[in-house]
């Protein structure tokens, strides 16, 4: 699955390093973070325009703090070999 890059930032929190994403993906908007990624499972091109997942992903809603206060998100995670229910 290939995703245009909107935009990126690297970040190091208490020595763990990584980098979260902003993606476009048929006219849809995802946050992607390397942390719950395995090595090698996101592939940034040179010139940081586009993501490449080599993985099965899940989009999982979420929140972002914006200036405005909370808002919600849609992150790509990797697939689970398990099925969650919510309640």
């Amino acid at each position: 699955m290939k995703l245009k890059i909107i935009k990126f930032k690297a970040f190091d929190t208490n020595g763990v390093k990584g980098v979260n994403y902003t993606c476009a993906y048929k006219g849809r908007v995802f946050n992607v973070s390397s942390l719950p990624f395995e090595e090698g499972d996101l592939v940034a091109n040179k010139e940081n325009t586009v993501l490449d997942i080599k993985c099965h992903v899940d989009a999982v809603q979420g929140t972002y703090m914006s200036p405005e206060g909370l808002k919600p998100s849609v992150h790509l995670m990797p697939k689970l070999d398990l099925v969650l229910t919510s309640f």
